[in-house]
Formats: structure tokens, sequence, C-alpha cells
């Protein structure tokens, strides 16, 4: 991926544009959770609101919802199998699939 699509930080792993070219799919990892979002992109016009949807913790979950500024939650140990977290995905390893 040599350039992004919207405004993001350097901890995107992966990033692409709908068949469609109205929405944006992108893996954001920071140092403790990593979460997939889509978004829709400025100049369409489709009726759609952005999703984020968990998909894993880093370090060690919490034991109740942690809102910090500017960042993602963690999940909490009683929503995840992984207490302890995982590895951070390596971005050569994921795809994006539309249907």
């Amino acid at each position: 991926m040599t350039k992004h699509i919207i405004n993001h930080e350097e901890d995107v792993l992966i990033e692409e544009i709908s068949p469609y070219g109205n929405l944006v799919a992108y893996v954001e990892c920071n140092e403790e959770v990593c979460y997939f979002y889509l978004v829709p992109l400025e100049h369409s016009n489709v009726q759609f609101y952005p999703i984020a949807l968990w998909l894993r913790n880093l370090v060690e979950a919490p034991t109740d919802w942690i809102q910090k500024k500017n960042s993602p939650p963690l999940m909490p140990e009683k929503n995840t199998q992984h207490k302890k977290g995982l590895d951070k995905y390596d971005a050569e390893d994921l795809k994006i699939i539309w249907f």
C-alpha cells in the first residue's frame, strides 16, 4: 500500500475501496487493540454510517470497558477468549473480501 485513501495514522495494516467505489474498508492497530472499519467515502452519496468492529486486543484485557480519549476501547475479559491478548496481525496475511 503506497498511500492512504483517507487520512490515517501509520497504524493502518490494509485499506481498500469497495468495488462500487463508495466505501473504504481498513484494519487499524495501535499498541493495544486492532479494529476493522467500514466508512463511506466523502464523494459518495450512499446512506451508510461508519462501522467499527473490534478484532483483537494486543494487551491483557481489562475487567470492564475503559474508554481512553482518542483511542478505541479494549474488549473486556468477560467478552474475549484471549484474555492475555494476541500478537498484532501481519499486514501480508490480511485480505478484504467484498460481497
